[in-house]
């Protein structure tokens, strides 16, 4: 078998509902040599079973069992650990790749040695495999190959880093971060890390499905004691101060990258000033969240405080966005 030009890791966990759909979107990519790892996170449905499957009837194909579920960031880095290819990306058991995904990206890193990774834009589709709609990753993509790193970090903390961190990545770049860490926030860390080494293009064609459901992580674990045993796969021993750690841990990914004095000095503005900002509201609407769920619990009301506040927000934001502004009044100062 010729060596792979990309290798595909899948942490997978409890995906015998959409694993399959999903490895045969990796099975009729236009590009090849591929390899597919699928890491099992010792799963109790029929995941592996299913792996393995695929794995008997396609050499391609490889799975890498767990008799403990170590959580996330073990399962994430243990199929990094397994790639053999100059590029690498990961990929949800339950998200989907049109065909001419892994092309794309590969041509895009082929055609530019200066990128450091490449994704395409992606369609919402929900649990039935039903189009939802667009997904929308940030606001100003095309700020991601920018050639000052502070306006990439910029924008890659401010947009939602799943479909980044599932894009096609060179593999040493990549092993030049600290990968997922253990604590809650490390995806939005790695793609700040990505971005300061290097440009990431966005690909404006629509290749990639993004997945949501009731199921998943997003939608089904909110506090952060349960984000912290999702990533981790055990409780925090002691209380964890999330928002310093993640701006420490970002700040200290700025003094460990090859930049100069004065980017540097520019990126670290970034992380303190915007991502602790936005690490602030982060913590402020789980608060709402819990706020809501307590009183919920206790009123047998669906109490929703913090999509009012998002919704409200939004509302100021198209307003600010339309030149409509609050006249100062009575009631109104």
């Amino acid at each position: 078998m010729a060596p792979a030009r990309v290798t595909i890791g899948m942490p997978a966990y409890n995906a015998s509902r959409y694993l399959a759909e999903t490895i045969k979107t990796v099975q009729a990519q236009t590009v090849a040599p591929w390899r597919l790892v699928i890491c099992d996170n010792a799963s109790t449905d029929d995941t592996v079973e299913i792996a393995k499957g695929f794995a008997a009837a396609d050499d391609r194909i490889s799975v890498l069992t767990s008799e403990v579920n170590g959580g996330q960031v073990t399962n994430f880095r243990k199929a990094f650990e397994a790639s053999d290819a100059p590029a690498f990306m990961w990929l949800s058991d339950d998200d989907l790749l049109h065909p001419s995904y892994l092309e794309l990206c590969l041509d895009a890193l082929d055609g530019d040695p200066e990128l450091i990774a490449a994704y395409t834009a992606a369609r919402e589709i929900d649990e039935h495999g039903q189009l939802t709609g667009s997904y929308v990753d940030g606001p100003h993509p095309e700020r991601r190959v920018d050639k000052d790193p502070a306006v990439r970090l910029k924008e890659a903390v401010v947009a939602e880093p799943a479909l980044c961190l599932f894009g096609v990545h060179r593999t040493d770049a990549l092993g030049r971060t600290d990968l997922l860490a253990p604590f809650v926030g490390s995806d939005r860390v790695l793609a700040g890390h990505v971005a300061m080494l290097g440009p990431v293009r966005k690909i404006p064609t629509e290749a990639f499905d993004r997945r949501t459901h009731s199921a998943s992580y997003s939608n089904s674990v909110h506090s952060n004691r349960a984000r912290f045993r999702s990533y981790c796969g055990h409780n925090p021993s002691y209380f964890r101060p999330l928002g310093i750690e993640r701006i420490w841990r970002l700040s200290r990914a700025v003094g460990r990258t090859d930049l100069s004095p004065a980017e540097r000095l520019r990126c670290q503005r970034v992380v303190f000033t915007t991502f602790g900002w936005l690490t602030v509201k982060m913590q402020f609407m789980l608060a709402l969240r819990f706020a809501s769920q307590s009183i919920s619990r206790r009123t047998g009301r669906d109490v929703q405080i913090h999509r009012t506040v998002v919704q409200q927000a939004k509302r100021v934001k198209a307003m600010r966005g339309k030149g409509v502004r609050r006249l100062k009044g009575p009631g109104n100062s």
